[in-house]
């Protein structure tokens, strides 16, 4: 691990891994069942948390609560200890996966 206090080099090749694995399935979960032509996929550090965010412009709504993600997306966000934000406008969805850095 970086020694320099980022969030981002103190993740562990497990936690690494689980990130890039939650972001490859919900990828193919969205080409799979909705009907986006444009995705974004941002990793960013601000203040204490690391946030994995994907937005698309599908017109099909996320459910607020979570209930679209799979099991096994539901399970790779628990052992990250994450947060999930959906949101859902005219131009599309958002979901960030928010990692506080304490839990890191």
């Amino acid at each position: 691990p970086d020694d320099d206090g980022k969030a981002l080099g103190r993740l562990s090749a497990k936690q690494r891994g689980s990130i890039l694995l939650f972001c490859k399935e919900l990828l193919h979960n969205l080409r799979q069942h909705g009907d986006a032509t444009r995705v974004l996929i941002q990793l960013e550090e601000l203040n204490d948390e690391l946030a994995l965010r994907i937005e698309d412009d599908s017109s099909v709504a996320m459910a607020r609560d979570g209930s679209f993600l799979s099991k096994s997306l539901q399970r790779r966000a628990q052992r990250l200890s994450s947060d999930i934000d959906i949101e859902h406008q005219a131009s599309g969805n958002s979901l960030a996966l928010i990692i506080s850095s304490r839990r890191i």
